[in-house]
């Protein structure tokens, strides 16, 4: 499960966490801020809750049911909101959102994947509105590079243009790029040397100024750090020139 903190309100964020499992709820967990205080991390900045913000007080949690179902015929869109209903939640994932893995907030959307549907998930929280679309799994890329399997833990860039993806098990592992203004694919990097074997890729991150990318290959061990030859940030990057 992998909590994420929506920072759309930074004195008081909230969490949300998948599940890998067949019936695995998304889960909102709302802490009660009022109970906590600032806390220091040592640097001299005053940060509101901190540990206790997940620990201590009424703290809310609820999950994702997809009002009205789906439907795998048509549009992969709907209606959602949170409820306290353990079993619709369960039946929600279990025809919608099966085995639900990396999940980011932004922007007050929630996006989250399906390793065994291949979709992409979007929540709106504004509109109450849900949208799926497929993470183009299994196909040939734009310019080199194929994604052969499941889409596993998902980041953003800083500004929130691209998304990562990695592969849970693969002969061909990698970072894949979604582009949430064009709705393109590109390969980030792929690894051409663990034969037949199913590998994944893991570990995906960026530094805080943008000019290094990190990752690693889970059953082989080995660690990549990525940088440019020019030594610019990959913010903003233009990936449809392939320099890879």
């Amino acid at each position: 499960r992998t909590p994420r903190d929506d920072s759309t309100n930074p004195s008081c964020p909230v969490f949300f966490f998948s599940e890998d499992r067949v019936d695995g709820k998304i889960r909102r967990l709302r802490p009660d801020c009022g109970a906590v205080g600032d806390e220091d991390d040592g640097d001299g900045v005053a940060r509101h809750g901190g540990w206790d913000m997940l620990h201590k007080g009424n703290i809310a949690v609820d999950y994702l049911e997809f009002v009205g179902g789906c439907d795998d015929s048509g549009p992969q869109k709907g209606r959602f909101r949170w409820t306290n209903n353990k079993t619709f939640a369960e039946q929600s994932a279990r025809s919608c959102y099966p085995y639900s893995e990396g999940i980011v907030a932004t922007r007050g959307k929630v996006m989250f994947v399906t390793k065994t549907s291949d979709l992409i998930f979007t929540l709106d929280q504004a509109t109450g509105e849900w949208r799926g679309i497929r993470s183009h799994a299994n196909e040939v890329l734009s310019g080199e590079g194929n994604f052969q399997r499941s889409p596993d833990q998902i980041t953003l860039d800083h500004h929130e243009d691209f998304m990562f993806l990695t592969t849970d098990g693969s002969s061909t592992p990698g970072v894949y790029i979604h582009s949430l203004q064009t709705g393109k694919y590109y390969t980030l990097w792929q690894s051409r040397s663990v034969g037949t074997g199913r590998e994944e890729s893991v570990g995906h991150a960026i530094s805080p100024d943008g000019r290094f990318i990190v990752g690693a290959l889970q059953k082989d061990g080995r660690v990549f750090l990525f940088a440019r030859e020019d030594g610019e940030p990959f913010t903003g990057f233009d990936f449809a020139l392939r320099r890879r």
